[in-house]
C-alpha cells in the first residue's frame, strides 16, 4: 500500500514499481552495509560473506535497473533529484562509476551498435574462444577511459562532462577511504567495480556473440534474445535484446510482446534465440564450446532446422570478423 502510493506520486510510469521497489531494496540493504564496512574493522571473512551474499546478487538487477531508466527516466521532474540516488548514493557501492553507464550505452554503443568505433563491439574476437575474451575484457575494463577519447572526438560534449564528472567523484571517494581504511575500501568499492565491469564484459559478449558478417547492421543479425527465462523476470526483460536494440525507447514491460509481434522478422533474418538461459549461463557455454548443449536452448522459430544445421550456425555466427 505505501509503495503503490509512493508509486504513484514519484514515477512517470506506474508500470516501473517494480524499479522503485528494486531501487528502496538496494537502498535499504547495501548503503548502510556498505557504510558499517567502511567504518568497521577489516575482516576477511566478513568481507567475502558481504560481497557473496549483499553485493553481487544485488549488482545484476540493479545495473540493469540503470540500463533501463538510462532510456527512459523513472522519475517525475520534481522528484528529478531521487536520480543522483542511482549514481552517488547506491551505485558506487555496487560498483556503478556515477554516470558511466549512460554515457557509455547512450553517448557511445547504440550510436555505434556494436560496428567498429563501438568501444565494446565484440566482431574483432572469436567468440567462443577464452583467449580472446581475455584480450577483450582487458580492453572493456578500460573503456571507461578511452571513452573520453572517443566522446571528444565525436564533439559529445555533454557526455564527455559527465563521464569525467562521474569518474572523478568515484576516484576522489575511493582515494580518500583508501589513505584512512584501505582495506574497507578495496571491500566497498574497488572489488565491486571490477565484478561489475567482468560481468557486464561477459554479459556483452554473449548479447552480441552471433553475428552475421555479411549483415552488421541488421539487429535481428547482431544480438542474440533469450526467452522464457527468469533472468528476463529478474532484470526487466534484459534478455530481450534485438527488440531493446531495435526499439530502444519501448517501455521494458513491452518488449517481450514485440518480440511475439516480430517474430515473422526473426524467421526472415536467421536471429539467434535461445530459451531459459541467462546471459552468464550462455556466456559459460560459449566458453566451454559446448555447441550440443547451444543447440538444445536454441528457439527455432522456422520449424525446420536440424541440430547440425544449428551448430554449423552458431560456428558460423562466432567467428572473428576482420
Amino acid at each position: 500500500m505505501i509503495l503503490k502510493k509512493l508509486s504513484d506520486e514519484v514515477l512517470i510510469d506506474k508500470r516501473d514499481h517494480l524499479l522503485l521497489q528494486t531501487l528502496i531494496k538496494s537502498f535499504v540493504i547495501i548503503f548502510p552495509s556498505g557504510i558499517y564496512m567502511l567504518f568497521t574493522e577489516f575482516n576477511i571473512l566478513k568481507s567475502f560473506l558481504y560481497l557473496s551474499f549483499l553485493v553481487c546478487p544485488l549488482m545484476i538487477p540493479y545495473s540493469n535497473l540503470i540500463h533501463v531508466v538510462i532510456h527512459k527516466k523513472m522519475f517525475k521532474n520534481e522528484y528529478k533529484i531521487l536520480e543522483y540516488i542511482h549514481y552517488f548514493v547506491i551505485g558506487i557501492f555496487l560498483g556503478e562509476t556515477p554516470f558511466t553507464h549512460y554515457t557509455h550505452h547512450i553517448g557511445m554503443h547504440h550510436p555505434e551498435n556494436n560496428y567498429r568505433n563501438d568501444l565494446s563491439s565484440t566482431m574483432h574476437y572469436n567468440r567462443d574462444s577464452i583467449l580472446d575474451f581475455v584480450k577483450y575484457l582487458f580492453k572493456f575494463v578500460v573503456c571507461a577511459y578511452t571513452l573520453l577519447f572517443y566522446l571528444n572526438r565525436k564533439k559529445r560534449k555533454s557526455f564527455l562532462v559527465k563521464t569525467v564528472l562521474g569518474e572523478m567523484s568515484y576516484i576522489v571517494i575511493t582515494v580518500a577511504f583508501l589513505v584512512f581504511n584501505p582495506l574497507q575500501a578495496i571491500t566497498v568499492f574497488v572489488l565491486p567495480l571490477i565484478i561489475l565491469r567482468i560481468g557486464m564484459a561477459c554479459t556483452n559478449w554473449a548479447q552480441h556473440a552471433f553475428l552475421d558478417k555479411e549483415d552488421l547492421f541488421n539487429n535481428y543479425k547482431i544480438c542474440t534474445t533469450i526467452i522464457d527465462s527468469d533472468y528476463n523476470r529478474k532484470c526487466f526483460n534484459d534478455a530481450f535484446h534485438i527488440e531493446h536494440h531495435s526499439y530502444p525507447l519501448t517501455h521494458w514491460s513491452n518488449l517481450e510482446q514485440k518480440f511475439i509481434e516480430n517474430s515473422s522478422k526473426y524467421i526472415e533474418h536467421q536471429s539467434v534465440v535461445f530459451h531459459t538461459l541467462s546471459y552468464l549461463q550462455l556466456f559459460k557455454l560459449l566458453m566451454m564450446k559446448r555447441y550440443r548443449k547451444l543447440a538444445s536452448y536454441y528457439v527455432d522459430l522456422s520449424g525446420d532446422m536440424s541440430e547440425k544445421e544449428i551448430i554449423e550456425l552458431l560456428k558460423v555466427r562466432v567467428a572473428k570478423i576482420c
